[in-house]
């Protein structure tokens, strides 16, 4: 696992400890109700670079419960993907980058390049969760 990631994840799960430490009340509207996402998980962002037949970092980890952030950068030649079940980033042409948003995970997964014959060759990232 690259460092970069490891970081990400650990900041993220430590913001989320000193908010829930915190002694200010909950973000309030005019009504004194809190606000829609006053509840939702800070997201865990994740630089990925997608280039010929793999995803760089290759693996990942990230605190259980939280939506997950991906940057994507493809730096390849080619058009490529990131997909998990039931959700995908759609194809990125060679130079592009966007960003994909994914679902609280809650066990490994593993995501993987749809373009046909991406996978076969390897091109997968192993998503561990912790906590």
């Amino acid at each position: 696992m690259s460092a970069r990631s490891t970081v990400t994840a650990l900041a993220a799960t430590a913001a989320l400890a000193l908010a829930a430490c915190a002694d200010d009340p909950e973000p309030t509207d005019d009504n004194g109700i809190a606000g829609p996402d006053a509840d939702a998980p800070e997201a865990v962002e994740v630089d990925l670079n997608l280039r010929e037949m793999e995803f760089v970092p290759d693996e990942i980890e990230v605190p259980a419960g939280q939506p997950v952030v991906f940057h994507l950068s493809n730096e390849g030649d080619v058009p490529h993907d990131l997909t998990f079940e039931g959700e995908t980033s759609g194809t990125l042409d060679p130079g592009e980058t966007a960003t994909f948003e994914v679902e609280p995970f809650t066990d490994d997964t593993v995501g993987w390049c749809d373009v046909p014959g991406h996978r076969g060759q390897g091109m997968e990232l192993d998503v561990f969760v912790i906590g």
